[in-house]
C-alpha cells in the first residue's frame, strides 16, 4: 500500500537522509518511524538497500517492487520466516554467511531462477531443492558440502552449477538429464574421474575441473561441441583422449600441471584455440598440426622436456602474441629460429 499523503516531503527526505547514514542507530530510526504506516513508493529504492530490516520489521512493499534480494555478508545463520512471503522473487543471494544448515524457508520461493549460497559452511544440500524448479544458476562454491544431492540433478533447467572449492569426491551420472547446462564449475575439489555421462551436456560452453585429483578423461568429452573453455590445471593427467580434437569450437584450452608426455597428433583441428596452456607437463615434442591452430594467440610451454619446436609454428605468426617455452631443455639454436620464425610474437625464452 502506497499513501505519501501520510508524510510531508521534509519527512521523506528526513527519513531518506537516516536511511543513508552509515550509523545503525539512524537506520533503526528511520524504521522506527515507518513501522505501521503505508510506504511511499519514493522511498523503495532506499529501503531496498536494507533489505534484512525488511523482513524483519514485516516491510515487505519495497521487496515486492523487485525480484532480486541481496544479503550477502550478514553473518546470518537463519533467515526471517517473513521471506516466505516473497514468492515473486527470482534472485536470491545470501553469499558470505554462516548458514551451516540449508535455510528451509527457500524452499517457498518457487519462481526462483538464481539462488547464491557460496562462502557459507554448509554441509549438505537436502533432497528439497528440486522443488526450486524454476531453477537456472545455483552457486554453492566455498562451503563443506561433500555430495552432489541427485534431487539437484532433477532441476531441468539449470544452466549454470558452481560446486567450486567444495569436499566433493563423485559427480552422479545423473547429471546427463541436465541439456540445458552451459557452465559447470567443479574446481578445488576432490574428484578423480569424470563421468562418462558428461558427454551427453550438448549445450555445455564452460567446464572447470581445475585442481582436482583427476588421472583420466573420458573419450565422451569430444561430443561437447559447444564447448568454449575446458580447464584441467594442476590434476593427475597422462593423456588426453584423441576425441579432445572433436571439440571444434574450444577456444580455452588449460592443461598445465598435470603428466602429460603427447598431445594428440590432430591437435590442430582445434581451429578456434585462441589460448593453449601446457605448461608443467612431460612433453618432449609438439606434434606438427599445431601450425594449423591459426588463430592461437597464447601458448605456454613452460616447464616441459622440449627439444624442438616444429618450424610449421611460423604459420602462426599473425595471431600468435605470446609464447613461453621457459625451462625447455632447446639448445640455444633452437631458440634464435624462433625469432626468426614468429617475428611479431613476444617470446619468453
Amino acid at each position: 500500500m502506497d499513501d505519501s499523503s501520510v508524510y510531508t516531503q521534509q519527512q521523506i527526505q528526513k527519513i531518506q537522509s537516516l536511511l543513508a547514514s552509515k550509523n545503525q542507530q539512524y537506520i533503526a530510526l528511520a524504521f522506527q518511524l515507518l513501522e505501521g504506516k503505508a510506504i511511499p513508493k519514493l522511498l523503495y529504492e532506499d529501503l531496498q538497500k536494507h533489505s534484512l530490516l525488511c523482513l524483519l520489521h514485516g516491510l515487505l512493499e519495497p521487496l515486492y517492487a523487485s525480484n532480486v534480494l541481496e544479503i550477502p555478508k550478514r553473518k546470518l545463520t537463519s533467515l526471517p520466516s517473513s521471506i516466505e512471503n516473497l514468492t515473486h522473487l527470482e534472485e536470491l543471494n545470501l553469499y558470505s554467511n554462516l548458514f551451516s544448515d540449508f535455510p528451509k524457508e527457500i524452499f517457498a520461493l518457487k519462481n526462483l531462477k538464481k539462488l547464491s549460497l557460496s562462502q557459507n559452511p554448509l554441509s549438505s544440500i537436502p533432497e528439497e531443492i528440486n522443488q526450486l524448479q524454476m531453477l537456472t544458476h545455483f552457486h554453492c562454491n566455498r562451503t563443506k558440502v561433500k555430495d552432489l544431492p541427485q534431487h539437484l540433478l532433477e532441476i531441468v533447467s539449470l544452466e549454470v552449477i558452481n560446486m567450486h572449492s567444495n569436499g566433493i569426491s563423485y559427480i552422479p551420472k545423473a547429471i546427463q538429464k541436465l541439456h540445458k547446462l552451459e557452465y559447470l564449475m567443479f574446481g578445488n575439489n576432490l574428484l578423480t574421474a569424470i563421468p562418462s555421462e558428461i558427454g551427453d551436456l550438448s549445450s555445455l560452453k564452460n567446464l572447470d575441473f581445475e585442481n582436482n585429483e583427476i588421472k583420466t578423461l573420458p573419450d565422451t568429452l569430444g561430443q561437447l561441441k559447444s564447448l568454449r573453455s575446458l580447464s584441467l590445471l594442476n590434476n593427475k593427467i597422462k593423456e588426453l583422449p584423441d576425441t579432445i580434437t572433436d571439440l571444434e569450437r574450444l577456444q580455452t584450452l588449460n592443461l598445465e600441471n598435470n603428466r602429460l608426455k603427447t598431445l594428440p597428433l590432430q591437435l590442430g583441428k582445434l581451429k578456434e584455440l585462441a589460448v593453449l596452456r601446457v605448461n608443467g607437463n612431460q612433453l618432449d615434442y609438439l606434434p606438427d598440426s599445431i601450425s594449423e591452430m591459426t588463430n592461437l594467440q597464447e601458448m605456454n610451454l613452460y616447464k616441459n622436456q622440449l627439444t624442438k619446436i616444429p618450424d610449421s609454428i611460423a604459420q602462426l605468426s599473425q595471431n600468435l602474441t605470446k609464447l613461453n617455452i621457459m625451462s625447455n631443455p632447446l639448445p640455444r639454436s633452437e631458440r634464435m629460429k624462433l625469432q626468426t620464425l614468429l617475428p611479431n610474437t613476444r617470446i619468453y625464452s
